[in-house]
């Protein structure tokens, strides 16, 4: 640790006093921690909150309440709503789950890395509060009271809505996979050209009409009500089974609850404002009647994010995945968000529309059990990193995933 880190540690611990009391509340002498375990008692509180904040969708309360209902909580370890305040006024908010790994106790994200973007939900003023004292001491301070031995973030931007992400902290490690953002503006033409050859633009074109000779009219839509989004997820289902068979990538739908996670918040993200819900948006191309593609995601403060997505096998000549990634940026566009994320992965058709953005990843010790977990945590990543950037290691893994998927299937 550098000297002005040392001083600011040493400022930040005088007087330190933890306290918790009924409901898990402690000081840090100019910072309030508050606990709480209920999510329904944290809502109203949540959405204001996060309506004028900083925060990715995956941190609205909709879709963390949603999650952990029905995807998380079956799985165990206990849910902790941080809240940091200063005075009465809320600094920031951290939906986090407590857990045992390898004997240790480690406080993540809701979500952990099932979601695309992972960040607390924090206004201007934290940023502020962070000059006396480091993060850290906040996140150890927050590990106590939790019961936690370190604290774990990943898939952390540096950047989110703009600001600088003030959780990152110096240490942070570089993720193995980036995740893929492509700015918007009002006028789609200008930015495809921008960011898409005219040859890829013009073999584009040439697809659909081809696709449409083939299965018949071609049609880009958003599921406008229950029934609808219900057909979607049925063809979604379907197709990721089919891709799963194939090629041996895991889909979503496989794991507790991810079916009825996707079902539910895109019944319910059907009703919104501007056609564009903070729950799921169903999206898909249609040819000939036959839904040959689908996008779900969900938007927040002017971003969208992708988060599962499927193409039907049959039609992979016409690219029928890149036609309804083409019309979901024109929309969306149209719609006046500022920007789109396709999530996690190095996959080509990412690469061709989006700017590659790191993520991060950081391990707070509290305990000396947590300071094994830390460094137990950075030889894993390592290794992921290794084999995700060396070009024949990273195929090997691939290959033998689909041999798996054949034997086992």
């Amino acid at each position: 640790m550098n000297e002005s880190r040392r001083h600011s540690a040493e400022a930040a611990n005088k007087g330190l006093s933890m306290r918790t009391t009924g409901e898990g509340r402690g000081d840090c002498g100019w910072m309030a921690i508050e606990v709480e375990t209920d999510l329904a008692r944290c809502a109203a509180e949540w959405r204001a909150f996060a309506a004028s904040a900083h925060a990715s969708p995956y941190q609205t309360y909709e879709w963390i309440e949603a999650w952990w209902r029905l995807v998380e909580a079956r799985e165990g370890g206990a849910l902790q709503l941080v809240r940091l305040r200063r005075g009465e006024t809320l600094l920031a908010l951290l939906p986090l789950v407590v857990r045992s790994r390898m004997g240790v106790r480690v406080a993540s994200f809701v979500g952990g890395r099932r979601f695309n973007i992972q960040t607390p939900i924090w206004c201007d003023g934290f940023a502020q509060a962070l000059e006396d004292a480091p993060v850290e001491i906040i996140l150890r301070r927050i590990g106590r009271i939790v019961g936690a031995d370190a604290i774990e973030f990943a898939h952390m931007p540096r950047e989110c809505c703009g600001a600088e992400n003030p959780f990152v902290t110096p240490d942070a490690a570089e993720c193995p996979s980036p995740t893929f953002i492509l700015p918007l503006e009002p006028d789609f033409t200008a930015l495809s050209q921008a960011r898409r050859s005219g040859k890829s633009l013009q073999q584009l074109r040439r697809k659909r009409k081809k696709l449409e000779a083939e299965a018949g009219p071609v049609r880009f839509a958003r599921a406008s009500d229950a029934e609808e989004a219900a057909r979607v997820v049925d063809a979604a289902l379907s197709q990721r089974a089919a891709r799963r068979a194939a090629s041996g990538v895991p889909s979503f739908f496989d794991a507790p609850g991810g079916e009825a996670f996707i079902r539910e918040t895109s019944a319910r993200g059907v009703d919104c404002e501007r056609g564009c819900s903070s729950l799921m948006n169903a999206h898909y191309l249609e040819a000939g009647g036959r839904i040959v593609a689908t996008y779900f995601g969900a938007s927040h403060a002017g971003f969208y994010s992708c988060y599962v997505n499927s193409f039907d096998g049959d039609f992979d000549v016409f690219s029928p995945g890149d036609i309804l990634l083409h019309d979901l940026i024109e929309a969306m566009c149209g719609k006046g968000l500022t920007a789109l994320d396709l999530g996690v992965g190095e996959e080509r058709y990412k690469q061709s529309w989006c700017d590659r953005i790191p993520l991060f990843q950081s391990t707070t010790p509290v305990t000396p059990k947590g300071w094994l977990y830390m460094n137990a945590a950075r030889l894993s990543q390592d290794g992921k990193r290794l084999i995700k950037r060396n070009k024949t290691l990273w195929q090997g893994w691939r290959s033998m995933r689909r041999l798996a998927s054949r034997v086992f299937s």
